[in-house]
């Protein structure tokens, strides 16, 4: 038999930890920060010109976004929490036609140990601007560097 001091103390300690995390969580809500990791924002964005459509196709290791066809200045986006120890990890298969003729690249629109480089300013939004020379992506001080060449067949 366990004596009763030692499962009360134990019950206390286990309270107070669940309490300590309910605050912790709390504090960060309305940062989109919480004890499950930090929201982010990818935007894919069709600058290719007008009557090009932009399809892309989007997954984690958990997630299967589906494809999407995104037509000339629109955007597509999703948000996901960050998984612990900067494990995240999305990759695409983006395809347009230029002419008739198929223009593609396979790629990862996002790793979680580049977020400090490749998510703009704030390191929330990630901006990835897909144009007919390349797949670009926001730099740290909001500016935009090519990634990514497309294949042309």
């Amino acid at each position: 038999m366990v004596p009763m001091k030692k499962v009360s103390s134990s019950l206390a300690l286990k309270l107070a930890l669940v309490i300590a995390l309910w605050d912790y969580s709390s504090i960060f809500c309305h940062a989109e920060i919480n004890i499950f990791g930090v929201t982010k924002h990818v935007y894919v964005i069709n600058s290719l010109s007008a009557g090009n459509t932009l399809s892309v196709h989007c997954k984690s290791k958990d997630d299967d976004l589906g494809q999407h066809d995104i037509p000339f200045n629109g955007v597509y986006e999703w948000k996901f929490k960050m998984q612990a120890f900067e494990r995240t990890l999305y990759w695409c298969n983006a395809w347009w036609y230029d002419h008739h003729k198929l223009v593609s690249r396979s790629f990862e629109i996002f790793r979680a140990e580049d977020v400090d480089r490749s998510c703009g300013p704030d390191h929330k939004l990630c901006h990835r601007k897909f144009q007919w020379d390349g797949i670009y992506f926001e730099k740290e001080d909001g500016t935009f560097a090519k990634k990514f060449d497309w294949v042309r067949k």
